[in-house]
């Protein structure tokens, strides 16, 4: 469909353009240095975009991604720079990201959040979190997509005697997430925990195609640093960012025309 990386990378532009961004590509020998080749800016917020292109179909499952020398390293250092802690009842912090997007030969593109490294630039495109398969969801212009998905909340590493619960987890991802998308205060939106919690959850089991995972109530305790289970976690971090985009979508939507 593209048929080169500029090919795709125009197309990314053009369709971000239409959606009344700013899209500037850089041209200088920063990119050398690891600097995405794309800078975004617009409604509130910017980004950075790593453009990649193969000579394939999309990937059932891993492929090596062209990354050049120091492009995961300074997108990895900009996470580690962005972060905006917010003071809770338990203190919360929210990292901003990066993304590679990386178009296929059969006319699909996925984008790829910069929240780890990829060791060899291997990436599984089938079940890692941090792959996005942009197709898939047509019913959102790509701005909306990157608004939501470019930063990542979750709780601070506490004392293992400090109690934090998956209830109040929702309660402040929602706070962080009012302020960072729509600039208002969380009260302004219906939120309840234990729906939002049961809808998430089933999600999550959806997702992952599994019943071998069984979440605890939503007032026990979370461990986060509990390594096992970190795949079906991060994609519970997602799943209710899913979720609170929804529901606060539609009712700022409905608040403003209604």
């Amino acid at each position: 469909m593209w048929g080169s990386e500029k090919n795709f990378s125009e197309y990314i532009r053009a369709k971000l353009r239409a959606a009344g961004f700013l899209c500037q590509r850089i041209e200088s020998g920063s990119t050398g240095l690891g600097i995405p080749d794309m800078y975004v800016q617009g409604h509130g917020t910017d980004y950075w975009i790593e453009t990649k292109f193969m000579r394939r179909a999309y990937p059932t499952g891993e492929a090596k991604v062209s990354w050049r020398g120091g492009q995961q390293a300074w997108a990895k250092e900009y996470a580690q720079h962005h972060v905006q802690i917010h003071s809770r009842p338990a203190a919360t912090f929210m990292h901003k990201f990066t993304w590679t997007a990386v178009g296929f030969n059969d006319g699909t593109f996925a984008f790829i959040k910069m929240n780890k490294l990829f060791s060899s630039n291997i990436v599984d495109f089938a079940h890692d979190a941090a792959v996005y398969y942009v197709e898939a969801n047509k019913h959102q212009s790509l701005g909306t997509f990157l608004k939501k998905d470019s930063v990542s909340f979750k709780p601070r590493i506490l004392p293992r005697d400090t109690p934090y619960t998956y209830r109040q987890y929702i309660l402040d991802a929602a706070y962080a997430y009012a302020i960072q998308w729509f600039h208002v205060d969380a009260s302004y939106f219906d939120i309840d925990p234990d729906v939002i919690y049961s809808e998430v959850t089933m999600k999550v089991e959806t997702i992952t195609s599994s019943d071998k995972y069984v979440f605890d109530a939503i007032d026990s305790p979370i461990d986060w640093q509990y390594k096992s289970d970190a795949l079906v976690r991060a994609w519970f971090r997602r799943s209710l960012r899913y979720v609170l985009w929804d529901i606060m979508h539609t009712e700022l939507h409905n608040g403003v025309n209604g």
